[in-house]
């Protein structure tokens, strides 16, 4: 599945416009049409003509009554199966999952609209750099009249990257993974989140590798993000998550390798919504690491629709 390349949604909002009163055969009241006109407030990602944005799901209704459940919504705002409106006296809810899946990717996903929580089952967060998968969730419950109805899309995962320097020498990269992350689970998502049925990669069995080495010079600037973003699943404890890089310098024959660990000092767990970049700096023959943390946006790359 095509995602983001290298940013992601950070929010986004689901308007009702207004359209003529109608009624049903029956003669029963019936309110506005329900349309759907996403504006984001975004990384850079998504451009004016939305690019980037994927097509997510609304589940949505009233009291004995959903009209929207799991509905594909387009980036461009249209939706299949017929117009759904408004009911005159009733008090609505809408939830959203951003993206959709395929059903060839195993996952699955719901809203109680009881209570509103969500469930993504098999969700799998393998991908890296540019296919790297966006989950986010969003509610807007208690409508009691059309208006527009603001779903503000939270991220349920962590945003991380790793970049290695060299500090203007020559040196290549033979290998490089990480391991000891959750990639793998399931997410319930009511008042809090809670992910389940966590799988753990493994330094022997990691999706998160480098696949063919890499020569810091002049022309990269000495400087490589290796995997590009990693959406990962969020982790209260990094005991045992690490790296394992191996290189040489120019004219070496042999692999100098070393272990680093992806828990410091000021970075003991991963949470959804926050960016954590690493830096691993080769000087000298040693290896030093520095982690930064920040909120996902970054306000001056933003853009918006009205």
């Amino acid at each position: 599945m095509s995602t983001f390349t290298k940013q992601l949604i950070h929010t986004a909002a689901i308007a009702l416009i207004a359209a003529a009163c109608t009624q049903t055969d029956d003669g029963t009241p019936q309110g506005r049409a329900i349309s759907f006109r996403p504006a984001a407030e975004t990384r850079a990602a998504v451009g004016a003509d939305k690019t980037g944005m994927e097509d997510f799901l609304v589940w949505g209704g009233y009291t004995g009554q959903q009209l929207f459940e799991g509905e594909t919504v387009h980036p461009s705002g249209s939706y299949e199966g017929g117009t759904r409106y408004w009911v005159p006296g009733e008090t609505f809810n809408f939830y959203a999952i951003h993206p959709k899946f395929s059903s060839e990717s195993g996952v699955t996903t719901d809203v109680d609209m009881g209570n509103g929580t969500f469930t993504v089952t098999g969700f799998d967060a393998s991908k890296t750099g540019t296919e790297a998968v966006d989950l986010m969730t969003a509610s807007a419950p208690g409508l009691t009249e059309p208006q527009t109805v603001g779903l503000s899309f939270h991220h349920e995962l962590a945003r991380v990257n790793v970049t290695v320097k060299t500090e203007n020498t020559v040196a290549t990269v033979n290998g490089f993974k990480i391991y000891g992350v959750n990639y793998k689970g399931k997410l319930t998502k009511g008042t809090a989140a809670q992910w389940t049925d966590v799988t753990t990669c493994t330094a022997g069995n990691t999706p998160f590798s480098l696949q063919s080495s890499f020569t810091f010079n002049t022309t990269n600037g000495f400087e490589k993000s290796m995997l590009g973003d990693l959406l990962l699943i969020p982790d209260t404890d990094l005991t045992g998550a690490g790296i394992d890089i191996a290189y040489r310098y120019e004219g070496e024959t042999v692999d100098r390798t070393s272990t680093v660990s992806l828990k410091t000092s000021t970075t003991t767990q991963w949470e959804a919504g926050k960016r954590y970049n690493y830096t691993l700096t080769i000087k000298g023959g040693t290896l030093t690491i520095n982690v930064t943390v920040a909120d996902w946006k970054e306000e001056d790359t933003s853009v918006s629709w009205g």
